[in-house]
């Protein structure tokens, strides 16, 4: 694929969230390294694994009582999210 396919998948991708992402902005992203696409499978394998993995949690930690896969995903990744906007801050 040529640069500009790529740049027409990023906004096809953005398209897509239209009427599902108010108030974010319509945002497409694809990453490509030598011609091939790396972030969009990269992203589904990465979301089944951290989803299979809280959900493993969710299950057994309190056994036989289970909580929330949201509550244990949340646990998990607010901390990421807050690292990842405080190094944004000061760059």
């Amino acid at each position: 694929m040529e640069d500009i396919q790529f740049m027409q998948l990023a906004i096809a991708l953005a398209k897509k969230g239209k009427g599902h992402v108010n108030p974010n902005p319509l945002v497409g992203a694809v990453l490509v390294k030598d011609g091939t696409l790396i972030l969009i499978p990269g992203c589904f394998l990465a979301g089944a694994v951290i989803t299979l993995f809280c959900d493993g949690i969710a299950r057994t930690v309190f056994a036989p009582m289970e909580i929330s896969i949201s509550s244990v995903t949340a646990v998990f990744l607010v901390p990421v999210v807050i690292v990842a906007m405080l190094r944004k801050q000061n760059r």
